[in-house]
């Protein structure tokens, strides 16, 4: 189980305050931030990253102007924010969402092959903070390789992956529960709320909630992060909330803490504009 607290911070000054009060001197902090899309476009036939500075062409305006701006006002924000606090040691990574509008057939490798850095923006940013170093995946023998960048779809892959392990080693919690209807194995937990929430199915694919749980494990594993600092468009509240716990219930209790921090995505401008609609939740086992 764990516990949770609510807060919705109205300007960087209340966020500050809640993040600092929150954070130990002698804790070891990773966040993520500076969180973009990857879209196909038809007409250039190939993948392109949702990030104003990234897209200069005026074919790509709409999409600049809607989601753009996101990304690197996140990432500037919670730099900022993560350099200020009185932590031990402080890391930082993206996560890409790189599914969602990839149609299937479409080649995410081409795409890290020359989108696999910081953008210069981020780089930058990340330079004046000199206490943050940059968290990337770890290097593999095979497979996709992205770069200094975390990918959904990876982690997806990896989630299904391990919790088979895990049901196969029978290392589930005492309240989960195995079905099976044919060919088709299924496992669920009690949440929360007390709600029977299936997360796993062979029949199905992986979703958000499975990519939280395992971007939570790995990096804890890589780091022994004791504090994990999460900034996220805020629709998909629901879904890091619930992968927050669902890597408490199964995979790790061993952090203390995470801060989960929803903001507006689309149509902002300003680091203001990121507070019309803040919602943190602030989660840890009990």
């Amino acid at each position: 189980m764990t516990s949770i607290r609510r807060a919705y911070p109205r300007n960087v000054q209340e966020l500050d305050v809640l993040v600092k009060d929150i954070v130990l001197p002698s804790d070891l902090v990773v966040m993520q931030s500076g969180h973009f899309l990857v879209y196909y476009d038809r007409t250039e036939d190939q993948l392109l990253p949702c990030i104003s500075s990234e897209l200069p062409g005026p074919r790509h305006n709409v999409i600049r102007d809607d989601i753009g701006e996101f990304p690197f006002l996140t990432w500037e924000l919670a730099t900022r924010l993560l350099s200020s606090t009185s932590a031990r040691k402080k890391r930082a990574l993206v996560l890409v969402n790189d599914w969602q509008y990839v149609p299937a057939g479409v080649d995410r490798a081409r795409f890290y092959s020359s989108f696999n850095t910081l953008p210069r923006s981020y780089r930058a940013e990340l330079e004046k903070q000199r206490d943050i170093a940059l968290l990337s995946p770890p290097r593999k023998r095979k497979g996709l390789l992205t770069g200094d960048f975390f990918s959904e779809q990876t982690l997806r892959n990896q989630y299904a992956r391990h919790i088979r392990r895990v049901i196969a080693c029978d290392e589930l919690p005492a309240d989960a529960e195995l079905s099976r209807n044919g060919d088709v194995l299924s496992c669920s937990l009690v949440d929360a709320m007390g709600r029977r929430q299936e997360v796993y199915c062979s029949g199905k694919r992986e979703n958000c909630t499975h990519e939280v749980a395992e971007l939570l494990y790995s990096v804890h594993r890589m780091t022994g992060c004791n504090v994990f600092i999460n900034f996220f468009p805020v629709i998909c509240k629901e879904y890091v909330e619930a992968g927050t716990e669902l890597c408490f219930g199964i995979f790790t209790n061993e952090l203390r803490a995470v801060i989960n921090i929803g903001m507006p995505a689309t149509t902002v401008r300003t680091t203001q504009d990121l507070f019309r609609a803040c919602a943190v939740s602030v989660q840890s086992s009990e």
